[in-house]
């Protein structure tokens, strides 16, 4: 299976090179159009192997199903390096990399309304106190 290694005890198939988790039904597409160097024999071989382990995440319907750790686990030398910016929800387990992103967990699962208005001068405005923590360190399991 190399160049792909299985992650336990979160079933994920881990493409060393990337240094991220793809569905094995991904795999395919992903050597393909990203690995184009390597030869059709030896991509065909290592979809061969990923697609003959069973406990594993097959696609992104799926990965609906994926929980990541709700509690600080040490960083997972697979995967990418960790980001040390994160942001933590206040109000449950979600971590992100971007601001925007944890805007719109907010505004969606916690019913959330930015007080800084968009038109605004910004220079006018201090500091807003914000739901979420940041500075938490994070890893990302998949791609985008």
């Amino acid at each position: 299976m190399e160049p792909f290694t299985l992650l336990l005890p979160f079933h994920l198939l881990i493409y060393k090179l990337c240094k991220h988790a793809i569905p094995v039904n991904e795999i395919t597409t992903h050597l393909h159009t990203t690995h184009k160097s390597l030869p059709a024999s030896k991509r065909a071989e290592i979809i061969r192997a990923c697609k003959c382990s069973t406990a594993l995440w097959n696609n992104q319907q799926e990965l609906q199903n994926f929980t990541v750790p709700k509690e600080p686990i040490p960083a997972i030398d697979l995967l990418q390096v960790p980001f040390l910016d994160g942001l933590k929800c206040n109000s449950c387990w979600y971590v992100v990399h971007n601001v925007q992103n944890m805007q719109s967990h907010y505004r969606t699962m916690h019913n959330w309304i930015n007080p800084n208005k968009r038109d605004g001068d910004v220079r006018a405005t201090k500091a807003q106190d914000v739901p979420w923590r940041s500075g938490v360190p994070c890893q990302q399991f998949f791609q985008g």
